[in-house]
C-alpha cells in the first residue's frame, strides 16, 4: 500500500495517520467504482438490511416457538386429521345411539309423569291412570294409549 502511494510514511515504521485515511477512502472508492459504483452499494446494502430484517424475524419466531405462543402448523395438521378420522368413524352409529337414547329418555318421561300423576291423586294404590299426549315421536315412542291404567 506504501508503495502504491495510498500510505504516507512520516518515516521509519511510523505513518501520518491524517493523510492516510483520507487517500484509503478515496482508494477503497475507486475500488467500488470498478465493482459497479454507487449503485453498487447502494444494492449491497439494502440486502443486508434486508439479511438484517429477516435474522430478526426468524430470532422473534424462535422465541415465540419456545415461549409456546406458535405451534408447528404440520402437527396441528396431523391432530385436527386425527380428531377428524374418529368423529368421521363414529358418524354411522350415530342414528342407533340417538334412537335408544330418545327411546329410554321417552320411557323416563313416561315414569315422571306416573310418579306425578300418583301424588296428584294421592290414592296411594300403586295404580295411577296416565294421561299422555298421542304424538311422543319426537322421543321416539309413536302411539301410547290415552288413559289407561298403569300397574
Amino acid at each position: 500500500m506504501a508503495k502504491a502511494g495510498h500510505i504516507v510514511q512520516a518515516g521509519r515504521g511510523r505513518y501520518d495517520v491524517a493523510a492516510i485515511v483520507p487517500r484509503y477512502c478515496e482508494h477503497l472508492r475507486k475500488l467500488a467504482l470498478g465493482r459497479g459504483g454507487e449503485p453498487a452499494i447502494a444494492a449491497a446494502t439494502k440486502e443486508r438490511a434486508r439479511l438484517a430484517k429477516a435474522q430478526a424475524d426468524m430470532v422473534k419466531i424462535k422465541c415465540r416457538v419456545l415461549q409456546g405462543a406458535l405451534l408447528d402448523a404440520e402437527a396441528v395438521e396431523r391432530q385436527w386429521s386425527s380428531i377428524l378420522s374418529m368423529v368421521r368413524a363414529g358418524m354411522p352409529a350415530v342414528p342407533s345411539r340417538a334412537s335408544q337414547r330418545s327411546t329410554s329418555h321417552a320411557i323416563r318421561r313416561l315414569g315422571d309423569r306416573r310418579r306425578d300423576q300418583g301424588r296428584a291423586d294421592g290414592a296411594g294404590s300403586g295404580q295411577a291412570s296416565m294421561m299422555v299426549c298421542g304424538s311422543l315421536s319426537c322421543c321416539g315412542i309413536n302411539r301410547i294409549a290415552m288413559g289407561s291404567t298403569v300397574p
